[in-house]
Order: C-alpha cells, then sequence, then structure tokens
C-alpha cells in the first residue's frame, strides 16, 4: 500500500524504508548528469544542510608508514604543469562529470596534507643541514680572516 501524507508528518520512534526514499520532489531521478542514481536509496532536491555526516572510510596514514612513494617536488611540478591538477587527486573535469565522494575526497584530501608534511620535515632537514654549514663557513672565513 502507498501512505500519502499532506502536511506535516511526525514520527516518533523509527521507520524504516526498504525502497529509495526522496524529499523536496515526488520524482526519483534516474540520472543526474552522467551518474546513474539507481544504487542509491536516498535524493533530496536542492541540497542538505546538516550539523554533522559521518562518512565510513580507510584513512590515509599509509603516507607515514617509511615505504610511501613520495614524488620529488620537481615531479609534482611536472605533473601539475602538464595535467593541470595535483597527482592522484580527480582532475575538475571528472568532479563535474561523475561528482564527488565525500568519503574519498576527505581520504585524498588527507593524504595530500601528510605529504605537505612530509616535505616540510624534508625542507626543514635541509634547512639544519645548510644552516649547519652555513656556520662552517663564517667560522672558516673569520679563521682565514684573522691570520
Amino acid at each position: 500500500k502507498n501512505l500519502h501524507v499532506g502536511g506535516n508528518a511526525n514520527i516518533s520512534g523509527d521507520a524504516h524504508v526498504s525502497g529509495t526514499v526522496t524529499i523536496g520532489t515526488t520524482n526519483t531521478p534516474a540520472m543526474i548528469d552522467i551518474v546513474n542514481t539507481s544504487s542509491y536509496k536516498l535524493y533530496v532536491a536542492n541540497g542538505i544542510l546538516s550539523e554533522e555526516m559521518l562518512v565510513s572510510s580507510n584513512w590515509a596514514d599509509h603516507v607515514f608508514k617509511g615505504d610511501y612513494p613520495l614524488r620529488s617536488l620537481d615531479e609534482v611540478k611536472t605533473f601539475i604543469q602538464k595535467e593541470g591538477h595535483l597527482p592522484d587527486t580527480p582532475a575538475a573535469t571528472e568532479i563535474e562529470k561523475g561528482g564527488l565522494k565525500l568519503g574519498e575526497c576527505a581520504v585524498n584530501q588527507q593524504v595530500k596534507i601528510e605529504e605537505l608534511f612530509l616535505y616540510i620535515i624534508q625542507m626543514n632537514e635541509e634547512m639544519k643541514t645548510l644552516k649547519q654549514e652555513n656556520r662552517e663557513l663564517k667560522s672558516a672565513i673569520e679563521a682565514l680572516q684573522g691570520k
């Protein structure tokens, strides 16, 4: 049977729906742009406002394992110049065609953040080495000038 409610519906307790739920429309679109919506169970017309959303996903800490293939910054620069986006990150055209999956996006952004920290750590180590070499060179110059 179908249940049609005009006006407001207040439900206390649990509500279980085995089919598709639409909010803000009576039509469930079969496609949105080029995305087939048949496997999705909720469609909300005109967007969703939420105070919190939990997305279950594998996280990105594999970046900090010793065998992570961190590209050199020169490789990243070349990739960006050629492709117009970060490596292992979808291009704008991909997102525009297929949408953005929030869980995948959050993990991808975390990977990029963790890569940035690895680059900063590398640069910090190089800077420490250069500072030490600079101190040694200054001492050598002062010693030569003192003679």
